[in-house]
Formats: C-alpha cells, sequence, structure tokens
C-alpha cells in the first residue's frame, strides 16, 4: 500500500441500518411490516438529528438512507457515549414499535389501516 500521508487513528466505530426499510418504502405491496412507514422513517431521521446534536461528546454522527454510522476515537468515554446513543436509540424506536403494536390491538390514535 502506498503511504500517501493519510494519518489513521483507532477509533470505535458503530453502524446502524434499518433492516428491510428501503425495500419495505419501494415495495411496500409486497411487505407488510406495519412499522416501515414514511411517517416511521421521517421519525428515525428527527431521532438521527438528536444524536448528530451529541457530537460535542467526542463522537462523529453520519447519516445517509436509512443507515447511521457513529464513531470516535478509542477512549473510555467515548466508548461510554458511543454505546449510551445507541441504547438511547434503540429504546425509541422500540417505543414507536411497541406502541404500534398496541394500537392494533386497543384502538389507540396510531391505529393503521389494513389492506
Amino acid at each position: 500500500m502506498i503511504d500517501q500521508g493519510i494519518e489513521y487513528q483507532e477509533s470505535y466505530v458503530c453502524y446502524i441500518d434499518v433492516l428491510g426499510f428501503s425495500k419495505a418504502i419501494l415495495e411496500p405491496e409486497s411487505h407488510n411490516t406495519f412499522y416501515m412507514t414514511p411517517s416511521f422513517y421521517f421519525y428515525f431521521l428527527d431521532e438521527i438529528q438528536k444524536i448528530k446534536s451529541w457530537e460535542n461528546m467526542g463522537l462523529k454522527v453520519s447519516s445517509f438512507s436509512d443507515c447511521l454510522a457513529i464513531s470516535g476515537p478509542q477512549s473510555p468515554s467515548t466508548l461510554s457515549a458511543l454505546c449510551s446513543s445507541i441504547l438511547w436509540l434503540q429504546d425509541r424506536l422500540l417505543a414507536v414499535v411497541q406502541a404500534k403494536l398496541l394500537s392494533l390491538y386497543d384502538g389507540a390514535p396510531w391505529k393503521t389501516s389494513r389492506r
């Protein structure tokens, strides 16, 4: 490999992808997943924006489509911030799915129309 003067730093990296989301958007009639909706996608983007505001904790946050990459230099504080952001996002997205599931059974406002 040719050294072009690029310095690399050992880092922690997290890559998150909402599995099946692209296919669900492109082929909605063939995908029967209730939470794969445009409103869920926009909610996901809003939550990513909140994580981006945490960059002052030593994290670099990049998002594209339905994917999210979070990284930071190897240090205990960065690892803590990275794990916290992952757990926070997981909690937020699971809350949406839970609310959606509950609405399917109890007539809550998030009730979906069935085809």
